[in-house]
């Protein structure tokens, strides 16, 4: 069971998401930075370094950058993917919008670990779920938890190692409680963002 430390995670955006607790990372002073839709040059990628993290946090928004769909990756993705040539320091990954978790869940139900090798050749492990909504249910998260842990499971089996990021809103006490009975499902690199601000 991931032990919850409250450890206080920076987080840099193109839009804030707020105040981060932590299971396990590399520590306080942790730069996640993450980049959707609006990615459509290599200049606004942050230098190597400067990020602990980057995300792609847009998969399955607005029914684009599908995992099974590859051959019609929009240029914000695209752009993502040809910067990973240049990072070392910085880690890689990608996270899927939330009101789309379900189709993306069952994309890889039916297709298992092909559709992600794609990624894994150019260094993009990490996994997340950034933009769960203040009115999604217990379900929605269980589905987004299961996303992210096999997801995790598969990219482990191939001997990587995988961060998963997980935002959830305020941490109120239903979210709290429903976050420690699931923590026994969540891989132990995992952090948890508990929103505050929402862009």
């Amino acid at each position: 069971m991931v032990t919850l430390c409250a450890l206080l995670f920076f987080l840099v955006s193109l839009s804030v998401i707020g105040v981060v607790w932590i299971g396990a990372a590399q520590g306080p002073e942790t730069l996640l930075c993450t980049y959707g839709q609006r990615t459509t040059e290599d200049a606004v990628m942050a230098e190597d370094g400067l990020c602990d993290y980057a995300f792609y946090d847009s998969m399955y928004a607005n029914d684009k950058n599908t995992l099974v769909d590859q051959g019609k990756f929009g240029q914000d993705l695209q752009t993502f993917m040809r910067a990973a040539d240049r990072y070392n320091s910085t880690a890689l990954g990608l996270a899927f919008a939330f009101e789309h978790i379900g189709e993306a869940s069952a994309h890889l139900r039916k297709a298992g670990q092909y559709p992600l090798e794609t990624f894994w050749r150019m260094k993009i492990f990490h996994v997340g779920v950034l933009d769960a909504s203040d009115f999604s249910t217990g379900i929605d998260m269980q589905v987004s938890i299961w996303l992210l842990k096999v997801i995790h499971d598969y990219a482990s089996a191939k001997g990587h190692t995988v961060v998963t990021a997980l935002a959830a809103p305020s941490p109120e006490r239903h979210w709290a409680e429903f976050l420690a009975h699931l923590g026994r499902y969540v891989p132990q690199t995992t952090v948890f963002i508990a929103q505050s601000i929402l862009s």
